[in-house]
């Protein structure tokens, strides 16, 4: 198993999981399972949701937003 580099952002009411894959190579995973996986209260980080950033040939980065 590969680890998965993150950062946590916190601010006065969220919390986001932030995933920087224009800095690490994109793994192949299931977000959508990670994302409940990563975020849940009980078992996992405790975040309102997951951020994905990826490389765009159109924008500075892509963005993609799991909420829960």
């Amino acid at each position: 198993m590969q680890p998965i580099f993150f950062t946590k952002l916190t601010t006065a009411s969220t919390c986001y999981i932030i995933l920087n894959y224009l800095e690490h190579p994109v793994l192949p995973l299931d977000y959508t399972h990670l994302a409940q996986k990563m975020t849940h209260e009980e078992t996992g980080i405790s975040a309102d949701g997951l951020i994905i950033l990826l490389p765009s040939d159109q924008a500075d980065a892509k963005a993609i937003f799991y909420n829960y």
